[in-house]
């Protein structure tokens, strides 16, 4: 099974953020996981963690969509421009809520490695890697 050495979990909502991180915990997916409220706080935690030891800096993120201040959309759109000063292995996995499948089209433009519902569960996250 392949596991994450660090996640970052983007989100504004702490029930799901605890959840997440539990199940990544428990279910031994990530060694360490990480907590951004928003696409402006997961863009400094990257600015501060992505320079210099690439060994601080995340694996994946999970990326909530629908959040205040940088919605998930917003954040794609700066991590792409800024991807190559954040290290060009970093995936990201889009988590959401939404039925709303004009959502998911837009989220397809970019380059995530998937898409699941919340919370996210083990065998989700699994089947997600083994692609």
């Amino acid at each position: 099974m392949k596991k994450y050495r660090c996640a970052l979990i983007v989100d504004d909502d702490p029930v799901s953020c605890f959840l997440n991180e539990r199940v990544l915990r428990l279910s031994n997916l990530a060694e360490t996981s990480y907590q951004a409220n928003n696409g402006v706080e997961a863009l400094g935690f990257l600015d501060s963690h992505c320079n210099g030891d690439r060994n601080s800096c995340p694996d994946v993120i999970f990326l909530d969509l629908k959040m205040p201040v940088m919605d998930g959309f917003e954040f794609l759109e700066h991590f792409e421009k800024r991807k190559s000063s954040f290290g060009d292995n970093i995936e990201i996995i889009i988590l959401t809520s939404s039925t709303n499948s004009a959502d998911l089209l837009r989220a397809k433009n970019h380059n995530v490695k998937g898409y699941l519902n919340k919370p996210i569960t083990a065998q989700g996250v699994q089947s997600l890697l083994e692609k």
